[in-house]
C-alpha cells in the first residue's frame, strides 16, 4: 500500500513540475499586450475643451486638417495645441501626450 502511495505522489509531482517547465515556444505574458494601439482623450490646450477620443495618429491628422500645418510630439520650435490623456477625468491627473504645431 505504501508503494502505491509513493508512486501516486511521484506521478503527481512529475505532472505538476512538468507543467511549469518551458518547452518549445514561449507563451506571451498576458500583461504585455502586443501591438496595442492606445487611444487618448484629447483636449485643446488653449481652453482645455474636449476634442475627441482617438489614437495618436488619428488626432495628428485631425489637427493637421484644422490648423493646416505640421503636428508632432516634438516640442522644439512648436506651439502646444492639444493634450491627450488616458482618462477623461477633470482635473487631469495623468501626464499628457502633448501635440505641437510647427
Amino acid at each position: 500500500m505504501k508503494s502505491l502511495l509513493f508512486v501516486a505522489i511521484a506521478a503527481i509531482t512529475l505532472f505538476v513540475c512538468g507543467s511549469y517547465t518551458s518547452k518549445g515556444k514561449q507563451r506571451p505574458i498576458p500583461h504585455q499586450a502586443q501591438n496595442l494601439k492606445t487611444a487618448y482623450y484629447f483636449y485643446f490646450s488653449d481652453n482645455d475643451s474636449f476634442d475627441q477620443y482617438a489614437q495618436l495618429s488619428a488626432e495628428i491628422t485631425h489637427l493637421e486638417d484644422i490648423y493646416q500645418t505640421i503636428i508632432s510630439t516634438d516640442p522644439f520650435g512648436g506651439t502646444l495645441v492639444a493634450n491627450g490623456y488616458t482618462n477623461n477625468l477633470l482635473p487631469h491627473n495623468t501626464w499628457p501626450v502633448e501635440l505641437y504645431a510647427h
